[in-house]
């Protein structure tokens, strides 16, 4: 009679451990498959489907490490999803520092662009909202967004020729390195003198107005 008991609990013993072995092995496939989508639908800058499947991703390394807590392929792939949730919340800052602005950002590049229609007479107005940009972003946005290493603004304006056609041109471009950005006290700096110690400040020729 113990031997039949012996028997019967080994065989659920068995039943349990193929049980556990199964759930890991789906938690695994399930976070393969959702990490690859994740990444694919970054590289398509499709930014919330991205977190979505990486979430996804994330739940399914928790639910496999909770059958078995040793299991390294599920932490290889834990610690594989966590950047994509890195990308998401640095993308999420500089959204919100940015505004309507676009911009791109990638490989800790940020370029953000500005697009407005003034007059011909009102174009310095337009370089110095380059520089107020690019001096608000610098004040905050390396602390911020810790893979962030340079920020560049492109000031592009719409207006009327003197034919009176309509004209889109480049009338600045303004760059300035984390490195270069440790050096300037961005909260005392004047706009004249940001431009001397940045790393790339253009104006289109013939366009003057600088920020005091």
């Amino acid at each position: 009679m113990l031997e039949v008991a012996a028997k019967t609990s080994s065989k659920k013993d068995d039943a349990l451990a193929g049980l556990k072995e199964a759930k890991v092995t789906i938690a695994t496939e399930t976070a393969i498959a959702e990490l690859k989508r994740a990444e694919e639908a970054w590289a398509a800058r499709e930014f919330k489907k991205a977190l979505a499947a990486a979430k996804v991703a994330k739940q399914a390394t928790v639910d496999g490490l909770r059958e078995k807590a040793d299991d390294t392929t599920l932490k290889a792939l834990g610690a594989k999803i966590e950047p994509v949730f890195q990308r998401a919340d640095e993308r999420a800052t500089i959204e919100a520092l940015v505004g309507e602005e676009k911009f791109e950002f990638s490989g800790g590049t940020l370029v953000v662009t500005h697009e407005t229609n003034v007059a011909p007479l009102e174009l310095s107005r337009v370089i110095v909202d380059g520089h107020q940009t690019l001096m608000t972003l610098a004040g905050s946005g390396f602390e911020k967004v810790p893979s962030l290493q340079s920020i560049t603004v492109v000031e592009f304006a719409t207006y009327n020729d003197v034919r009176g056609n309509e004209k889109r041109s480049k009338v600045g471009e303004y760059m300035v390195t984390r490195k270069k950005a440790k050096t300037i006290n961005w909260q005392n700096v004047t706009g004249r003198n940001a431009l001397k110690v940045i790393d790339k400040a253009w104006t289109a020729p013939g366009i003057d107005g600088f920020l005091e």
